[in-house]
C-alpha cells in the first residue's frame, strides 16, 4: 500500500511531466518504466504496473499499444463496439501487435462471431506461433467451430508453453470432456 501511495504522489507532482508536446511520449511513462524495473517485489511490481496503465489509458496518444489499454478498460466497461473499434485502429497502427488479436478474437466469441474468431486467433498464431494466449484463442476457436479435436490439441499445446495456468488446465479440462463424448 505504500508503494501505491508513492505512485499517487509521483504521479501528482508528475503532472507537469504528462503534459509532453503533442503525440509525444509523457515523461512520467519513462519514470514508472524506470520504478518498475527496480521494483523489489511482485506486489510492487504490480502496483506501478497498475500505474502505467493508469497513464497510458488516460493518454489522447494513438498508439498501438494505448489504444489496447484502452480498448481493455472498454471491455471492462462491456461496451464491445468501441472495443472493437480501438482493436481495430491499433492493428491499423501496429498488425503485428499479437495482444490486439487475441483480445478481438475473444470479442467475437464473446458475440458468437468464431469465423472472425479463428481469423484473428489465426493471425496471432502465425506472428506468435509459442505465445500461449494465441494457442488458447484458437482452442476456443475451433470449440466455438466445433472441432473438438482440434480445440483439444491446441489447448494441450497452449499449456506446454504456460504449464501453471489454471485457466488453461480448465480449458483443456473442457475439450477433453468434448473429445471424450464426440467418441475421440
Amino acid at each position: 500500500m505504500r508503494i501505491l501511495a508513492i505512485i499517487i504522489l509521483t504521479l501528482g507532482l508528475a503532472a507537469p511531466l504528462m503534459a509532453a508536446e503533442e503525440g509525444g511520449r509523457p515523461d512520467i511513462i519513462d519514470v514508472l518504466t524506470a520504478r518498475l524495473a527496480m521494483a523489489g517485489t511482485a506486489s510492487e511490481a504490480s502496483e506501478i504496473a497498475d500505474a502505467l496503465g493508469e497513464v497510458y489509458s488516460e493518454s489522447a496518444s494513438a498508439s498501438a499499444e494505448v489504444l489496447v489499454s484502452q480498448s481493455e478498460l472498454v471491455i471492462e466497461d462491456g461496451d464491445m463496439p468501441i472495443a472493437l473499434y480501438k482493436l481495430d485502429r491499433a492493428l491499423i497502427l501496429d498488425e503485428n501487435l499479437v495482444e490486439a488479436y487475441v483480445l478481438r478474437g475473444d470479442i467475437y466469441l464473446g458475440m458468437n462471431r468464431p469465423e472472425a474468431a479463428f481469423r484473428d486467433a489465426m493471425e496471432a498464431v502465425e506472428r506468435a506461433p509459442d505465445y500461449y494466449e494465441s494457442l488458447a484463442l484458437l482452442a476456443r476457436a475451433f470449440e466455438a467451430q466445433g472441432h473438438s479435436a482440434s480445440a483439444l490439441m491446441t489447448s494441450r499445446q497452449a499449456l506446454t508453453y504456460y504449464p501453471l495456468s489454471e485457466e488453461l488446465r480448465a480449458q483443456l479440462a473442457r475439450h477433453e470432456a468434448q473429445a471424450a463424448g464426440a467418441g475421440l
